[in-house]
């Protein structure tokens, strides 16, 4: 085989395939996690989004009036639900952020006592992380029908850039899971870049706004969840085409050149991961 073992098996995608059973059984026991001990259990899952989806409407439906453009089509519950799609990039992000840089550690008997592909760590993070994405993103849907908007055919480029996010999510996965095995303090970073994520990806305001900053857009232009977040608002919100030109093509070229170089990082250091528990 060679060629480092055809790239480990195309970047990992070999061993998803052959451990799914185990993934599922993985990625299901980080879902289940997040509402254990609760009364309603796997309800909240549903029962918070809708919550906040709600919450966003009011305030910022009925009681600010923003916009993100002059379009006629974007009513105040419109813009609310624009918020909402960035949020849901945000917190999926966030929730890597938060998770995956002891998601190694917290199972170091499982790295000490088994022959466990510990590429299912991190992925079954991204993967819980990822239905919860999923289950917002629906109810968006549903938000924009009772308002009125219904989605059309460029809303279809939801599934490609949902993908291009996922394999930007596994790529930080990796590289966090990896740094967070020798630097245990990576965690409180994480939590600041949280914070920092959120308010420099245009959640709650333009990038036509951002861009009559020219300071601020001549950094901000690079980061990958804000030009995510745009075209998730102009495909889905307004039904206009990708406009594949260089941002976009850098946004691409990021999201892969992120998953190769956190799945490479991580298949170089495994090995020594038992060392450090």
């Amino acid at each position: 085989m060679n060629n480092t073992s055809k790239s480990s098996s195309f970047l990992g995608l070999k061993t998803y395939f052959e451990n799914k059973d185990l993934l599922l059984q993985f990625t299901q026991r980080e879902i289940t996690n997040e509402t254990k001990g609760s009364a309603m259990g796997a309800a909240w899952l549903v029962l918070k989004p809708l919550f906040l989806l709600g919450l966003y409407v009011f305030v910022f439906g009925y009681i600010f009036d923003g916009k993100f453009s002059e379009r006629p089509e974007e009513t105040q519950q419109i813009h609310a639900i624009g918020i909402f799609v960035g949020l849901n990039v945000i917190h999926f992000l966030a929730d890597i952020l938060g998770t995956c840089p002891r998601c190694v550690v917290d199972n170091s008997g499982l790295v000490k006592r088994t022959v466990l592909p510990l590429e299912l760590l991190p992925v079954s993070q991204v993967g819980k992380a990822g239905f919860e994405f999923l289950v917002t993103s629906t109810l968006m849907i549903v938000g924009l029908l009772v308002f009125g908007l219904v989605p059309g055919v460029n809303a279809l480029w939801f599934f490609p850039l949902t993908i291009s996010l996922i394999f930007l999510g596994l790529g930080i996965a990796y590289l966090l899971a990896t740094i967070g095995v020798y630097f245990r303090d990576i965690t409180q970073v994480t939590q600041v870049a949280s914070m920092g994520l959120l308010f420099a990806s245009a959640v709650f305001y333009s990038v036509d706004m951002l861009k009559q900053t020219p300071v601020a857009w001549s950094i901000l232009q690079f980061n990958p969840a804000l030009i995510l977040i745009d075209a998730f608002r102009s495909t889905i919100l307004w039904n206009e085409p990708l406009h594949f030109g260089t941002q976009l093509v850098y946004y691409f070229a990021f999201c892969i050149s992120t998953y190769i170089l956190g799945f490479f990082v991580f298949e170089k250091n495994k090995k020594k991961f038992a060392d450090h528990m």
